[in-house]
């Protein structure tokens, strides 16, 4: 893949997340949604800097907020769990999306993320434009696993 072509994928995804932010952050001016939602910005645990990209904060108090992934990508959906009540198993090769959510809930303290993707060709079945979002529980032990492995990968890299 040539760099004009890896620069304009940046590009199409920056654009994504800045106008889902322009939009959630004007949704929260209104007083029927029901969540606050704002940039993080750069927070760290156990030393390790991550990015999130969206905190959503319910306005009802008793609701726990949950990070927002928001992602572009020219992947298909095939093989996803995009229909199937209870389908809740991602291929292998979204562990890198799904481990990102994962920890980014230490920094935040959140146990949630949702994992909100535009998928530029849909499925290829035709190439059409897709948005999908999937709501992510994750328990203490996932994220507890998710960062002994983050921490390990760090210290094997010093």
């Amino acid at each position: 893949m040539e760099e004009s072509q890896l620069r304009l994928y940046g590009v199409m995804g920056y654009a994504w997340e800045d106008r889902v932010e322009q939009a959630l952050l004007t949704l929260s001016q209104d007083s029927d949604w029901p969540f606050n939602a704002f940039r993080p910005g750069e927070v760290t645990a156990h030393g390790v800097a991550c990015s999130p990209d969206i905190l959503m904060v319910p306005k009802n108090e008793d609701d726990e907020p949950f990070e927002l992934s928001i992602k572009c990508k020219w992947k298909s959906t095939r093989g996803l769990p995009l229909t199937e009540e209870g389908e809740d198993e991602f291929p292998k090769s979204w562990a890198y999306e799904i481990s990102q959510c994962q920890t980014y809930a230490l920094p935040l303290g959140t146990a949630r993320s949702v994992l909100f993707v535009y998928f530029v060709n849909g499925d290829y079945k035709p190439p059409m434009p897709k948005v999908h979002a999937w709501e992510l529980q994750f328990s203490q032990q996932e994220i507890a696993e998710c960062w002994d492995a983050l921490l390990t990968i760090a210290a094997d890299n010093r």
